[in-house]
This record gives C-alpha cells, structure tokens and sequence, in this order.
C-alpha cells in the first residue's frame, strides 16, 4: 500500500544486505519514460498493470544475484505476478493500520490517482488488497513512528525467518 514505507525500508535493507535496491515504480519509468500515474491518467490503469507486469517479469529474469526489489501496491492484484514474486523471492507485505497509511498519505505531496486524496478510496483499495498481500512469505506490523525502530525489528524478523 503507498505510505507503508516499501522504498525507505527497501532502501535500508540493501544497504544492511549490501545488495541492490530497485523501486519498480522507477524500473517503469526507466523502460517508458512515464511515471505511474502519467500511465495511469494517459492510458488507464489496466495499460499501466500490463505494462508494470512486463517489467517485473523482464527484472527478474535479468538479476543475477540477490536484490531488494519494492513493488506498488497493485503489483500482486495479477496471478502472474504474484507467482513470479513468490516463486523467486521472499516476499514481504508491510501491514500498517490503515489510520497511519491515510496520515502518511495526506501529508506527502505525491500524486496517487487510485486513492485521490480520498480516505474511502483507501480503505477500498486496503480491504480489496489485503487478501493478496496476506499470501506473502512474511507479514510485517509496520506501525512504528520512528523509522529505524521499524527496520530493527524488520531485519530481526527476516534473520528468523531466513534461519
């Protein structure tokens, strides 16, 4: 979900794991040349998952060694993408309660067509999501106010869970 810390935390581990980081939003932009919500408001959002789809599969079949990868929220809406994501990584859904989502949210001067600056928007797009986010190797309670309190306790549960 936007606001629930995928490109700071992302950016955290791969500097603990000293591997690469990549936001798909950006590997997008780098392959189209148009952020997400240019997709989105220029060619609707379908044309932007089917675009966002092939980049993810054209990413991860072009890695070679571990990488932190940070997908928007819709990236898992898709059977395909999910199973690419699953089959090939450890994924981790960054659960944050829905009150902190819409207060980060709010305050960023970020476009996000889908929400709209509307907090029913979110909690639609939270409530349809969360059944696919739940499919993911490892549920993270992202609720800290401090961001380094959140990536302790984040690199503590992936060591358990990779060991």
């Amino acid at each position: 979900m936007p606001g629930s810390g995928k490109t700071t935390l992302g950016g955290l581990l791969s500097r603990y794991f000293q591997v690469a980081f990549t936001d798909l939003d950006d590997y997008v932009y780098s392959q189209t040349r148009l952020h997400a919500h240019e997709w989105i408001k220029n060619f609707g959002v379908e044309e932007f998952r089917a675009k966002e789809s092939a980049c993810l599969e054209h990413f991860m079949n072009n890695q070679y060694g571990p990488f932190i990868l940070s997908v928007g929220g819709g990236t898992v809406l898709s059977k395909k993408n999910r199973e690419l994501l699953l089959n090939q990584s450890l994924c981790i859904y960054l659960s944050v309660p829905e009150n902190i989502l819409w207060e980060r949210i709010s305050s960023q001067n970020t476009q996000r067509p889908l929400i709209n600056n509307k907090r029913e928007k979110l909690s639609e797009l939270l409530e349809y999501r969360k059944p696919f986010y739940m499919q993911a190797h490892l549920i993270f309670e992202n609720y800290h106010p401090q961001i380094e309190d959140a990536f302790q306790n984040l690199i503590q549960h992936i060591e358990n869970k990779i060991n």
